[in-house]
């Protein structure tokens, strides 16, 4: 994943997976990914989120909570 960057799209965690962006799609709409924030049409994915997420292996959204003072 970019580093430098705080806001991540499909394509970018695609790339990090190593799968289809329309799999990140999917697997988000699933409820097996962190959710992600709309910035104007664009979906995004919080970077510092998706690494948290990936840390504690990559648990369903359902039992995933984002510490609401960790918002970008």
């Amino acid at each position: 994943m970019p580093e430098d960057r705080w806001l991540l799209s499909a394509e970018d965690l695609a790339d990090r997976f190593g799968v289809a962006p329309s799999t990140i799609r999917r697997q988000t709409a699933a409820g097996k990914f962190p959710q992600p924030v709309r910035v104007g049409r664009r979906i995004l994915w919080r970077s510092d989120e998706v690494r948290a997420w990936i840390r504690e292996g990559c648990p369903p959204r359902s039992r995933w909570r984002w510490p609401k003072g960790n918002a970008v």
